[in-house]
């Protein structure tokens, strides 16, 4: 029972949105609806009172009924994306857009910290291109906060940071420190204008050290159950709390991506949002080295037979799982903007948008990277380029 759940949880923080993507690729065939929205206003429109988002609706579902897809289906779909709607809410300051991506049984929702573009795309498939820039820093974070008293743990993405609940796992039984003794007081009166006699510092200096000690053997406990929920990831682990503290857990620390320096001790009630703020400045460069190394590679081996530079041969080639890395060019991550709101349909499996998802997820699925990159990074104008393995 217990194993089961810790691996539930493990799926639900450790999962990378490259998984998501895969699936999302993968599922084709039948009424689909992909729902991007950018996240500026402030306060954040609910989906029913929102003019922009009702209207982007009511054209997206005059496209589906034009589908020759019963109006039933259709409907039921539209109620499943109201409700999803009505559970948006704005979670961080970085939380610039909200993609939804609805079928005939479920919502998946992500959220990003990039501005994406009022746009609906219904068809046989999802779109997924506009997401593409959100695999420049996937991943999560951990923050462990160390108090005198307590432990808790939070776990952050590029958009927010939440606090993990940890009922019914072994990390549950170390969140409490243990009480420590105080320390010992002089039980004769002494001339506090001088030194202290010798038998109360040795007894003071020996107190110190059991504190210490007992500090030291409980983060081992917490560093050994933490590694068991974190036992597949590689994701950043970054301490909060005072500095002693996290001298005292680095002593104890066996978890290979603990980052350095920490964060300082909050003071009080953590306040999520800052604590995402201060967490992400550290964790942010370690999610996106990938992306500046794959550019770093590009330069090395371009002109060489390892760069594909023609669009068409790139985009097969990582289909088939036979690149490294895949650069995509931020230009390719757009959609024509039409009506006002857009709303597009897909169908052809032959469109360039398709064959570029196809290509991203068959990457991903092979254990390669996929990279959005600026006119400034590649001196090359071509919309996709790959790095064969």
């Amino acid at each position: 029972m217990r194993s089961s759940r810790r691996e539930s949880l493990r799926q639900k923080v450790c999962r990378m949105l490259g998984e998501d993507l895969i699936r999302l690729q993968q599922a084709v065939g039948g009424l689909r609806l992909s729902l991007f929205l950018p996240m500026t206003s402030r306060p954040w429109p609910s989906a029913r009172t929102g003019r922009g988002i009702q209207t982007l609706l009511t054209r997206a579902e005059q496209e589906l009924c034009a589908s020759d897809v019963p109006s039933a289906e259709v409907a039921g779909l539209m109620d499943r994306v109201q409700h999803a709607l009505d559970q948006v809410r704005p979670l961080g300051e970085r939380h610039r857009g909200c993609a939804l991506f609805a079928d005939s049984s479920a919502v998946q929702r992500h959220n990003v910290d990039f501005t994406l573009p009022t746009l609906a795309v219904v068809g046989n498939r999802f779109a997924l291109t506009p997401l593409l820039p959100a695999l420049n820093a996937r991943g999560t974070f951990y923050v462990l906060a160390l108090t005198q008293h307590r432990i808790e743990l939070f776990v952050g993405t590029a958009v927010a940071v939440r606090r993990l609940g940890l009922d019914g796992f072994e990390l549950a039984a170390w969140s409490t420190m243990p009480p420590l003794r105080p320390a010992p007081r002089a039980t004769t009166l002494v001339d506090l204008s001088g030194p202290a006699p010798s038998g109360q510092r040795g007894g003071l200096r020996r107190a110190a050290v059991e504190r210490e000690a007992r500090v030291q053997r409980h983060y081992r406990g917490v560093d050994l159950a933490l590694r068991q929920i974190l036992t597949t990831a590689t994701a950043p682990l970054i301490l909060s709390g005072e500095q002693d503290l996290q001298a005292l857990y680095r002593t104890a620390n066996t978890y290979p991506h603990l980052l350095e320096p920490g964060l300082g001790a909050s003071g009080g009630q953590v306040d999520v949002d800052d604590l995402h703020r201060q967490a992400w400045a550290l964790a942010a460069p370690q999610l996106s080295s990938d992306r500046a190394a794959a550019v770093g590679a590009y330069h090395r081996l371009r002109g060489t037979d390892r760069v594909i530079d023609a669009p068409g041969a790139a985009v097969h080639a990582a289909a088939e799982g036979k690149v490294t890395a895949l650069l995509v060019h931020e230009t390719a991550c757009t959609w024509p903007a039409g009506e006002d709101p857009p709303v597009v349909r897909v169908g052809s499996p032959t469109d360039f948008s398709a064959l570029l998802e196809a290509g991203v997820a068959g990457t991903l699925d092979g254990g390669g990277d996929v990279f959005v990159v600026s006119p400034g990074e590649i001196c090359d104008s071509a919309p996709v380029l790959a790095i064969r393995r």
